[in-house]
């Protein structure tokens, strides 16, 4: 089965701003996680995507960032991340936000509110 992409809306006010600022950075996050959604369609597990040099995965609850790996040669790159949630259970890449080094903390803490919430729509209620 293909799996899919589902931008949420912080990333989607996000990707104007970082686009405009950081291009290079942005269309190498951009390519990193074309890479991942094939790698996922050919069969790999979320987990093993980890293995992606540009994929960390070290987040509670399944959360993975997605960094700037590859970027264009040239200048010191600006640290971002692109925080994902893949859910195997319906084969979708949830695109939560973008953020740097400096907003990680915080970062993290709104993804794992987002999964939290997601995973009690999907996960059945004992009975």
């Amino acid at each position: 089965m293909t799996w899919t992409m589902s931008p949420c809306s912080d990333y989607a006010n996000a990707i104007k701003v970082f686009t405009k600022k950081w291009p290079h950075e942005m269309r190498a996050v951009a390519n990193n996680l074309r890479t991942l959604m094939q790698s996922l369609d050919r069969g790999a597990n979320p987990e093993q995507v980890k293995s992606l040099g540009f994929v960390h995965g070290n987040y509670a609850l399944g959360i993975l960032s997605i960094d700037e790996t590859g970027h264009e040669k040239g200048s010191k790159p600006k640290s971002i991340r692109l925080y994902i949630f893949p859910c195997e259970t319906e084969k979708s890449v949830y695109v939560m936000l973008l953020g740097d080094k400096s907003s990680q903390h915080n970062d993290v803490k709104l993804c794992k509110d987002f999964v939290s919430k997601k995973l009690s729509t999907i996960t059945p209620k004992p009975k």
